[in-house]
């Protein structure tokens, strides 16, 4: 077996380091429910959620979904929704220890220097993906980033 070198050593803890410090520690569930945009009678009061999905092509695909947001909804419980209710909208992620990271975004799975950025309100989030909570009227990108 090969022994790894000082220098991917010191990669690999700036990496893990750079991953705890975008998506934060901490697994949280809740409960969302996505209905159908063109249902004109329901009486709950829905909010549009917008998302938004850079991908290595700087290829933009802008997503809106109505939500019943409830005030304990994280973004993963959102996209756990969506991922099994839509067609179009599908989300991947790996279990750290410090909890889920998304690696795979419609099909896209992140190279070793690439990490899914992920912004609320145009402001990079603090916390991971478990533990962001979600706001009638966020809006939400994702972006592929190289580091």
């Amino acid at each position: 077996m090969k022994k790894l070198g000082l220098g991917v050593w010191a990669a690999l803890a700036s990496l893990i380091i750079l991953v705890l410090a975008v998506f934060g520690v901490v697994i949280v569930g809740g409960g969302s429910t996505i209905n159908n945009t063109s249902d004109q009678t329901s009486v709950s009061q829905n909010q549009t959620l917008a998302i938004k999905v850079v991908n290595a092509a700087s290829l933009e695909k802008d997503y809106n979904y109505d939500f019943n947001l409830q005030n304990t909804d994280s973004l993963l419980t959102v996209f756990n929704t969506l991922d099994s209710s839509s067609d179009e909208f599908s989300v991947e992620y790996a279990d750290f220890s410090f909890g889920k990271m998304i690696t795979t975004v419609n099909g896209y799975t992140t190279k070793d220097n690439e990490f899914w950025n992920i912004k609320i309100n145009g402001a990079d989030a603090q916390v991971g993906i478990s533990e962001l909570k979600i706001a009638p009227g966020d809006k939400v990108e994702l972006i592929l980033t190289s580091f």
